[in-house]
């Protein structure tokens, strides 16, 4: 992990930084926690009221310690779409994001028109492909001898949706081979953690989620949810701040990535997992930072708790091609 400290001028205080396969040389990919500093709004990415310069500065902060040109940074067009679409960087023509945070938005080359996705990959080293997350995890995709990279938005609904044959596919398109590709997925919820509405609470507007995406079977699939330990409750309620709903049966949703993985043709000794949730998992050292306990933002754990700056933040993750 990599922590720039309190160093003088604008720099954020306190942003973690956590190197994602280090061991590729061609390859340069990382993702942020939640940092301990309120004066830079415990590094984040994406708030409803987050001062400009606070974003700017995480931005920079971030770009200058793993070497990128913040200002090629791939955005969608608004959220994250969880449609599971994906595009192909090169394919695209880009703009200059409007607003914060800097980098560039894909456009329709023939009509000009915003392009929306939840997966992206390229072949070129002009492109630093990102993706933000708080709860949702993010796969990283990277075949270091084809030298062809991915990442992608990996929530319940992107992931149902297909994102991640559809990264895998898009790779595999510029030239990467299945079999090659180095997997890495970033904290989400977790798979203890990711409380989910099943059966006959699951409401409509979900059950067409795996409906539409040809997905029917996960819904009575045993091997994808997880039956909820005291244990494992007592850490979710300790961490909201309420009780845990429904049925106490959560969504196994990393060990569906790794399922899809292994169908796109990744091989299981080619991935990996992080084991913390971005709900529960706090700071070893937690007694000496009060304000911030926890390593990573969460939108289960803290939308609505702070007045002064509603909504929840955003963790960046990102991976280029070295030149």
């Amino acid at each position: 992990m990599l922590v720039n400290g309190e160093a003088g001028g604008s720099a954020p205080a306190l942003c973690p930084i956590y190197p994602v396969f280090a061991d590729l040389p061609a390859v340069k990919a990382a993702h942020t926690g939640k940092g301990r500093s309120r004066r830079n709004y415990h590094f984040s990415f994406q708030r409803s009221n987050i001062d400009r310069e606070v974003l700017l500065g995480n931005i920079q902060a971030y770009s200058e310690e793993l070497g990128f040109n913040a200002e090629r940074v791939t955005w969608p067009n608004g959220s994250w779409p969880h449609s599971g679409k994906v595009i192909v960087a090169e394919e695209c023509a880009w703009c200059p994001t409007a607003q914060v945070p800097l980098g560039i938005k894909p456009l329709d080359p023939e009509t000009g028109a915003p392009l929306t996705y939840d997966g992206i990959v390229t072949a070129s080293p002009d492109f630093v492909l990102g993706a933000q997350g708080a709860d949702c995890p993010t796969l990283f995709l990277a075949d270091p001898d084809r030298r062809v990279v991915g990442i992608a938005h990996s929530g319940w609904k992107p992931t149902v949706r297909g994102v991640v044959a559809g990264t895998v596919a898009a790779m595999t398109s510029l030239g990467a081979e299945p079999a090659n590709v180095r997997a890495y997925v970033s904290p989400g919820a977790g798979d203890r953690f990711y409380e989910f509405a099943w059966d006959d609470s699951l409401g409509p507007d979900a059950r067409a989620v795996f409906i539409e995406g040809g997905r029917e079977d996960l819904l009575v699939d045993p091997t994808i949810r997880h039956a909820m330990t005291p244990a494992d409750c007592h850490l979710v309620e300790k961490s909201t701040g309420r009780s845990v709903r429904g049925s106490h049966v959560s969504l196994k949703l990393c060990g569906l990535i790794g399922r899809e993985l292994a169908r796109a043709g990744v091989r299981e000794e080619n991935m990996s997992f992080s084991d913390h949730s971005t709900i529960c998992t706090q700071y070893e050292d937690q007694s000496s930072f009060p304000a911030s306990t926890y390593m990573y933002h969460s939108a289960r754990r803290d939308l609505g708790k702070d007045p002064e700056r509603p909504g929840f933040g955003s963790s960046l993750c990102t991976i280029s091609l070295c030149p």
